[in-house]
């Protein structure tokens, strides 16, 4: 490549940033996120929002004195401006008569692991741990759910009885794309984020039976579907989310029905995170930021990247992984993403039990099977990643290389920053 005009590319690595050189008669285009200056303060956004929920009463109008509320907030691995979300609802809670002790906070995990105290008291502040009761959702814990039956297409519902024995509650999130549920947001507070194993794998497992094209980045799809009909069951009355710019500056704040709401602010998330191309190519180049805490998380870059590519092209991921791969799904772990026929051959067997290690096997399974994918990570070694199905880069630039020189005479490469949030959609 010496004497070639080059690209010099920064890309996230967690907290940090790397370089990599591209030849520019083969990079197609640069994208990340759109920046968008907001139009006014975020806490006057939030306020607004609260002020006239969409489809639904102000707080104060659904809630009494005496009344149990339940706020269940996102966890770690997401960006929810938590901490400007949580006072105005509160102002509302109390203004209607509620006190201190009728008052209850749920971390709403999903499958992830637990979160510590510091970083619970940084995503809801100090005030909130040392006020109110404040707790996490554990989904390996069967003392804490309920059944409530099943969807109507046969999934089992359990979720964290807390919500049930609440009378009023508000989910807390951020809305950007996402492989398995369309978008994050609206009623995934609930499914898989209060939700028990069973629900959580079952619901996910749909979505590894679709192409990505068919889930990620539309608003109603089968699996969204479930997600809602789990939340109404459950009883989430209303929801308060946000939609982020690149900058990570709030651009909106969407409140009020589960449903109504999630949808207005999807409208505001593909004006940032819709990312248009002229047409495929032949390698992708990506960071997984802000999804840097492990593989489960990482792997969003991955389902993101495939939307652009060519049968047969290339993914090379930059993603710190600090946490491995995934603790909570030793399963997954052990078997790496296995194709999708080979994993259900597994659990139909009986020898793969964890449906949540499943679901994640066939949605990146599926891009293991009709593309290479070169990694280069900080908190995984050779062995595990080659066990979880990619190859091993020991430095970003030689991962760049190693794709360039599997890709023929006159490959087509694209790079996305931050590609755990975007949608790449074909123009």
């Amino acid at each position: 490549m010496i004497g070639r005009t080059m690209a010099r590319i920064f890309f996230h690595l967690g907290k940090g940033r790397i370089r990599v050189e591209i030849p520019d008669r083969v990079l197609a285009g640069i994208y990340a996120p759109k920046e968008h200056l907001p139009t006014e303060a975020a806490q006057s956004m939030i306020e607004r929002s609260l002020s006239r929920p969409v489809e639904s009463d102000p707080i104060p109008s659904q809630v009494g004195g005496g009344d149990k509320a339940l706020i269940i907030m996102d966890d770690v691995t997401r960006e929810t401006p938590t901490r400007l979300l949580l006072p105005p609802i509160l102002r509302q809670l109390e203004s209607a008569g509620l006190r201190d002790n009728d008052i209850h906070m749920v971390f709403a995990l999903g499958t992830h692991r637990y979160m510590t105290r510091a970083e619970m008291a940084r995503k809801a502040g100090g005030d909130a741990l040392s006020r109110f009761h404040v707790f996490n959702h554990y989904w390996r814990d069967e003392s804490m759910l309920s059944d409530l039956g099943s969807t109507r297409s046969g999934i089992r519902i359990s979720v964290n009885r807390s919500i049930l024995e609440s009378d009023w509650s508000v989910g807390i999130g951020n809305i950007v794309a996402h492989r398995v549920a369309g978008y994050t947001g609206g009623g995934k507070i609930v499914q898989p984020g209060l939700s028990g194993a069973e629900t959580t794998g079952r619901t996910h497992i749909i979505a590894g039976r679709f192409e990505g094209e068919e889930i990620m980045g539309v608003a109603d799809n089968p699996v969204r579907a479930e997600i809602e009909e789990i939340a109404s069951k459950a009883g989430l009355k209303m929801i308060a989310n946000t939609v982020m710019d690149g900058k990570g500056r709030m651009v909106g704040c969407f409140s009020g029905h589960p449903v109504k709401a999630h949808r207005k602010g999807v409208e505001a998330c593909d004006d940032i995170y819709c990312i248009p191309i002229d047409h495929k190519v032949d390698v992708a180049v990506v960071d997984s930021h802000p999804a840097d805490i492990d593989m489960w998380q990482a792997v969003k870059a991955l389902e993101a990247a495939e939307l652009a590519l060519k049968p047969g092209g290339t993914i090379v991921m930059f993603s710190p992984c600090w946490e491995g791969a995934s603790k909570e799904h030793p399963e997954l772990e052990k078997h790496g993403y296995l194709y999708p026929s080979k994993a259900e051959a597994m659990m139909e067997s009986g020898e793969l039990k964890d449906l949540c290690s499943i679901a994640a096997m066939l949605h990146v399974g599926k891009i293991l099977e009709k593309l290479r994918v070169i990694v280069y990570t900080v908190g995984i070694t050779r062995k595990e990643t080659e066990t979880l199905g990619f190859e091993y880069a020991a430095d970003p630039q030689e991962a760049v290389e190693m794709a360039l020189k599997g890709a023929g005479t006159s490959p087509e490469v694209i790079a996305f920053k931050r590609a755990a949030e975007i949608v790449p959609r074909v123009r």
